[in-house]
């Protein structure tokens, strides 16, 4: 598919959702390059700007529907049905899709410098103390670092793409127990030996057994207590 071929069809879509036709040159669509499988669409100057990641160049006509009128229908503000997420979902989740994802985000992906010494905590020493502790000293290290920004909902991450575990700036905070840091690090580090399930077309990271494992963390019932404390105050 080419871009003026999904310009009408943003069209098309701007002209359901709304009930109105488009005036000419109202709406620019593109195909973009992204890292990942990303779509953004903003208003400017009464123009409805959007770009569609390359990924789905080749997508079903209604894959591109979907997408269409799922962005529109939030950028106006007007309600759809969930069977477009899903549509999008079941393509986004299929081998074809998840291994072109895999190789584009390789390929594209910023390289991260990993920063493991902050002010208050040495992540390498808490992988240390977690891979002793829990994996008999079995588990391969990761690359590990700090994020650059404090986070008050998600304090760790996993990008099983680059084999990296990111941990929350806020957690390199003299407050914060060593116990819950290894907690967030005991839980990423769970990710790198369960990799991601996909069934029935969704993406499943927290299974039954992700979740019995993590309870075996010796201090889970206190660290999960802490998380959501931190959570809501939204501060350390």
């Amino acid at each position: 598919m080419n871009e003026p071929e999904l310009t009408t069809i943003f069209e098309n879509a701007y002209q359901e959702v709304t009930k109105k036709q488009p005036k000419k040159g109202k709406i620019k669509a593109e195909f973009y390059p992204y890292a990942g499988i990303k779509e953004t669409i903003r208003k400017r100057n009464n123009k409805i700007i959007t770009r569609v990641s390359d990924i789905f160049q080749d997508a079903p006509y209604g894959v591109i529907w979907a997408i269409a009128i799922v962005m529109i229908s939030k950028i106006e503000k007007k309600n759809y049905s969930q069977e477009y997420n899903r549509i999008i979902r079941d393509h986004i989740n299929s081998d074809k899709i998840r291994e072109r994802h895999k190789t584009i985000r390789k390929t594209r992906g910023r390289n991260r410098k990993q920063i493991t010494q902050g002010e208050h905590y040495d992540l390498n020493e808490s992988f240390k103390r977690v891979n002793q502790r829990y994996f008999e000293n079995q588990l391969k290290k990761p690359n590990i670092t700090w994020g650059k920004r404090k986070t008050y909902n998600k304090f760790g991450h996993y990008d099983e793409t680059h084999n990296i575990v990111l941990i929350s700036k806020t957690l390199d905070n003299k407050k914060i127990p060593e116990f819950f840091l290894d907690f967030i690090m005991y839980h990423e580090l769970l990710h790198t030996k369960q990799k991601t399930i996909y069934k029935n077309g969704r993406r499943r990271i927290h299974t039954r057994r992700f979740k019995k494992q993590e309870k075996k963390y010796e201090k889970y019932e206190q660290s999960t207590a802490l998380m959501k404390k931190i959570s809501r105050q939204k501060r350390v």
